[in-house]
């Protein structure tokens, strides 16, 4: 939501997204890809995140102690509102 922010504020401010600055979200709403210009984002496997924590609740309630390190890889999703930097 942050990033739908910035740029309607760009937009008012006159600057040209991705012309003149990028933006790039988190977390890949539905919006994302409707927003003008579409939005460039970070994604995370919302399911893999899901089913780690299902698998944790469940563990804790069996009363297993264990020691546990979670990683989830995110991905970029790319759109619109991002762009090459421009060389000078």
């Amino acid at each position: 939501m942050v990033a739908f922010g910035i740029l309607r504020h760009l937009h008012r401010c006159g600057i040209a997204v991705p012309e003149e600055t990028s933006v790039i979200g988190f977390d890949d709403t539905l919006f994302c890809e409707a927003s003008n210009p579409p939005l460039t984002t970070v994604k995370v496997q919302d399911e893999q995140i899901g089913r780690m924590a299902g698998t944790l609740l469940l563990n804790a309630l069996d009363q297993v102690a264990a020691s546990v390190t979670l990683s989830v890889e995110p991905s970029i999703v790319e759109r619109a509102s991002t762009a090459l930097p421009a060389r000078q």
